[in-house]
């Protein structure tokens, strides 16, 4: 081993220094020996791949991986069934502070994450916040958030009793003379005057989760084992 080979050795972790380094070069027109199975004998076993195509979420950045295999409920399996097959949007139902709100997220739009991306370039001119991302991804989540949520229920005398939330179109919330807005933004900016920061937070959080359950279902697509219930979605 050459001088070079042993300093750099001393860096390696010992597992890989107990491996012996050889001088020897592959020749050009050398034989080269290759491990082949021999007639009738079994293949080696391919290694086992991770299921999931995504290795982190595109809304979010979260590592994907470790939540690949998570338990998914039966309901929200057939649900997602309907969702796919049958049209409409599949949506769940998330508890918070101990069941005293309940808030229900919807599945967003192709057009709707195109318009978060059109508003986020839009962003930087009225507010020129250079190198702060969590600041840029807080108004991203913010975003998703307004075209996700469904609904609020509360037992809470402070919030209404129930909160349905139209779809975020130009019509619910129009522009005023000199605001190049689009209605998400200006949807958005409307809940931040209603709604304490905090619940709106919690609200963001719990969609973080809606939409790890969404592209876990997703990769599910190609199974073809007993994942996928048996289901009439025209009902």
């Amino acid at each position: 081993m050459s001088t070079t080979d042993q300093e750099t050795q001393a860096f390696l972790p010992e597992a890989i220094q107990a491996t012996p380094v050889s001088d020897e070069t592959l020749q050009i027109g050398q034989e080269v020996k290759l491990d082949v199975p021999k007639e009738g004998e079994a293949l080696p076993e391919a290694e086992e791949k991770p299921r999931l195509g995504l290795k982190y979420c595109p809304s979010c950045g979260v590592d994907l991986r470790a939540i690949n295999e998570r338990e998914i409920d039966y309901v929200d399996k057939v649900a997602w069934l309907r969702h796919v097959l049958g049209g409409g949007r599949f949506t769940k139902v998330y508890a918070l502070y101990g069941g005293r709100l309940h808030v229900t997220f919807r599945t967003r739009t192709v057009a709707e994450s195109e318009t978060i991306f059109q508003q986020m370039r839009q962003d930087p001119a009225a507010f020129p916040i250079v190198g702060i991302e969590p600041a840029i991804l807080h108004r991203a989540n913010g975003y998703m958030l307004t075209y996700s949520l469904l609904r609020i229920d509360s037992s809470n005398a402070e919030l209404p009793s129930i909160v349905s939330f139209p779809e975020v179109t130009e019509a619910e919330y129009p522009a005023v003379e000199g605001d190049t807005d689009l209605p998400v933004a200006r949807a958005y900016a409307a809940w931040c005057q209603k709604y304490p920061e905090a619940i709106l937070n919690a609200m963001a959080s719990k969609l973080v989760d809606f939409d790890h359950l969404v592209y876990t279902l997703q990769q599910h697509s190609d199974d073809d084992s007993d994942f996928w219930p048996a289901i009439d979605v025209s009902t």
